[in-house]
């Protein structure tokens, strides 16, 4: 099972190194309480002092829903493995901690520190992080897409969500600007940026990872607590849009064909949701190359949704987390 983190640390320290650990905290894209828990594993792994090792939270799988009509942006990584910055440790309902038995691995310290993890998952995967400054600049060359609320971005190779979590936060950024003055718009604008990230993860732990990430960045907005409805619809979201498969062979980890959610808003609380098989949206090109025997078609007759769902509230897409309890146990404990 994942260790809940349940232990309290409570200490006094000098200003000046406060605003240094927020500091840290911030370029590393992590939370405070995370740049802590790196900090002290980093010096136990200097110093040989051994951490008992735990699975990671978000292990949970549950069938994924696919994307529709409107444009997905991929960052193209290598063929082989390509995973973004170091992890930050997210929350999810406790009942739902479940560990599929990966085990936590701390980055190595080494000329490339913080960019790896283990020289053996990099030989394995050819695991790299990508610096946040690369991230940025990146991102920088679409910045007004990565601004905007409801535009769509589909990383293949995920790792632990350095792309997507910088994404979130620019659109959470844009979500305070138009709608900050009003919580109930604020709160599903917010679910709707988040509805718009979608990412591929070869490695179950990334995977993992990424959703804890994700959800953290999302719930520290909104200031919001693991029984309140809009935590539970996020989490139920992340586990859509987060896929833990290969993004060349288009199948999720049990084999299927990788499929994504879309989904819009409709207003007064409403959302839509559509789910488009991966392997699909990515023949679109072939499509509507000049010349194709297709060419001629419209989108509405190429994408035709592998499944249409009433509209949603949040409670619904809440109550989603307990419907699919049994998808989200670890394999072979349903």
């Amino acid at each position: 099972m994942a260790a809940a983190k349940t232990t309290t640390l409570t200490f006094r320290i000098e200003p000046s190194l406060k605003e240094a650990l927020c500091t840290a905290a911030n370029h590393e894209h992590r939370s405070i309480a995370s740049m802590v828990e790196v900090l002290i594993r980093d010096w136990c792994g200097r110093n040989g002092i051994a951490i008992p090792e735990q699975g990671t939270i978000f292990d949970a799988e549950v069938p994924s829903g696919d994307l529709g009509e409107q444009s997905m942006m991929a960052t193209e990584k290598t063929a082989g493995r390509k995973e973004t910055a170091a992890p930050r440790v997210g929350r999810l309902p406790r009942e739902q901690q479940a560990s599929d038995g990966v085990q936590g691995v701390s980055p190595e310290r080494n000329s490339s520190a913080g960019l790896v993890k283990t020289k053996q998952r990099v030989a394995d995967h050819g695991e790299v992080f990508t610096p946040a400054w690369m991230v940025t600049a990146m991102l920088d060359l679409t910045k007004d897409e990565t601004e905007r609320i409801d535009s769509r971005f589909l990383e293949p190779a995920c790792g632990s969500g350095n792309f997507l979590v910088k994404i979130l936060q620019r659109k959470l950024v844009a979500v305070e600007l138009k709608f900050g003055k009003s919580d109930f718009e604020k709160q599903h604008y917010a679910l709707l940026a988040l509805m718009c990230s979608y990412g591929i993860e070869l490695l179950p732990d990334n995977i993992a990872e990424c959703r804890a990430n994700m959800l953290e960045i999302f719930a520290d907005y909104l200031k919001i607590e693991e029984s309140d409805d809009l935590y539970r619809a996020a989490y139920y979201v992340l586990s859509q849009n987060l896929v833990h498969g290969d993004a060349l062979t288009m199948r999720a980890h049990d084999g299927q064909p990788i499929t994504f959610a879309e989904w819009g808003y409709l207003g007064k609380g409403k959302f839509q949701r559509r789910d488009f098989r991966f392997d699909v949206l990515t023949g679109s090109s072939a499509f509507s190359t000049e010349g194709s025997l297709f060419a001629h078609l419209g989108k509405h007759e190429i994408f035709t949704p592998a499944k249409t769902y009433p509209p949603m509230m949040v409670s619904e897409l809440a109550a989603g987390v307990a419907r699919e309890a049994p998808a989200l146990a670890p394999e072979g404990k349903a």
